[in-house]
């Protein structure tokens, strides 16, 4: 089935400072579907998807798994881990280490391993960046495995509730195959090609292009993505996707997606095309969990106003945030979790008489910052609070 990555980003070093500030998502899903691998008949499967995410300040690390049942009995399963850590930004310029291993088993009889490192710069805007990078690895396979390279390049858009992505990543390959220039495009043909110690070491270079377009609001997310993998030899294959997920209930959502796979060419992997729905639990409330590329969501800008039972309305604008809180001298700074309002904005309704209060804001588990619009003041603890007037 689908086998894009858990994210465009994700760490190679899980530090503890950020653990006071981080939070951790889990998920599993349930479905059916229909899969056809490449030059073999479609066949219907039964999965079961766990993943786990840990976001902190400047670091993600992720795992998921998929253990698929097939007509007849036959099952495969998959696991990858993952994970980025970003530097300090230096005003838009900020760096990036990553590293994904991904290890697939098709019935205990083919089973391949792949291990990537990468590093990246960035340069981010409010609402848009680019970013370059370039890494190494190993992909193991029987009878052979070999060493791996890969730079890519990027570029990101923001507007509103959309995020548009274009990539592309040159690729090069150290295989090994039993018979010269011919590649098992079957996961049953690969099987038998392991069993082959006859082997002939080649270097496949390639091309991935993708387009990607993502839209969510609170509850519905959508994605859509159109690519290509061109070899140095003249060979094309397209790759799409397209799916969604509705939340149900604050932590059931149902998911969907269909789309077209390239053949593996570091694994030995066969492409295909798949289509599948699913039920899927999360441990936190909220929208549907975001599993791709992402920018830190932060607060625009806040708002104050006097209600008619003497109570005072703040609302935070943040775009794309899942979690606002709020803390002050006025909750002896314990933290209070804003409510969603709509798409962008969260509220919080506090008695404050009139007069003058220290404030601070939290988004998605990040540092705590003065909200814009207030005036910074240094605190005891090195930070910044922002100063909030509550007139009569």
């Amino acid at each position: 089935m689908s086998r894009r990555p858990l994210a465009l980003s994700l760490a190679i070093t899980v530090l503890v400072t950020g653990a006071a500030r981080a939070q951790v998502v889990g998920t599993l899903g349930a479905g059916t579907g229909q899969v056809t691998y490449d030059d073999a008949p479609r066949s219907t499967v039964v999965s079961l998807n766990p993943a786990l995410v840990f976001e902190g300040e400047r670091t993600t690390v992720s795992a998921a798994g998929s253990l698929t049942r097939f007509e007849g009995g036959v099952w495969s399963a998959q696991a990858i881990a993952a994970g980025s850590r970003f530097s300090n930004a230096h005003g838009p310029f900020r760096s990036e280490m990553s590293a994904q291993l991904e290890t697939n088993s098709h019935r205990s009889a083919f089973r391949t391993t792949q291990l990537l490192a990468q590093g990246r710069g960035h340069l981010i805007g409010a609402s848009a960046g680019l970013w370059l990078g370039a890494g190494g690895g190993h992909a193991w396979r029987s009878p052979t495995g070999g060493a791996l390279y890969r730079a890519d390049i990027g570029v990101w858009a923001q507007l509103a509730g959309t995020t548009l992505r274009l990539t592309a990543a040159q690729n090069v390959v150290n295989t090994g195959e039993s018979t010269p220039g011919v590649a098992a495009s079957t996961l049953e043909a690969s099987v038998a090609t392991s069993r082959n110690t006859v082997v002939l070491k080649q270097k496949v270079q390639y091309l991935d292009a993708d387009a990607h377009v993502a839209w969510s609001n609170a509850r519905i997310a959508l994605d859509a993505a159109a690519g290509q993998r061109a070899t140095r030899d003249g060979a094309r294959t397209n790759t799409w996707l397209l799916g969604g997920s509705v939340m149900l209930t604050d932590r059931l959502a149902l998911v969907g997606s269909t789309g077209a796979t390239a053949y593996d060419i570091a694994q030995g992997l066969p492409g295909g095309r798949y289509a599948t729905i699913s039920l899927r639990v999360t441990t936190r409330a909220g929208r549907a969990l975001e599993l791709g590329a992402r920018t830190r969501a932060v607060a625009r800008d806040m708002e104050t106003w006097r209600e008619q039972d003497g109570t005072v309305l703040l609302v935070v604008h943040a775009p794309r945030a899942r979690r606002v809180e709020v803390m002050g001298d006025f909750t002896d700074w314990r933290p209070l979790v804003m409510r969603r309002e709509a798409d962008d904005r969260f509220a919080a309704r506090i008695h404050l008489p009139a007069g003058s209060y220290r404030i601070n804001v939290r988004v998605d588990g990040g540092a705590w910052t003065a909200p814009p619009g207030t005036t910074p003041l240094a605190d005891e603890y090195n930070g910044a609070a922002g100063l909030l007037v509550i007139g009569t």
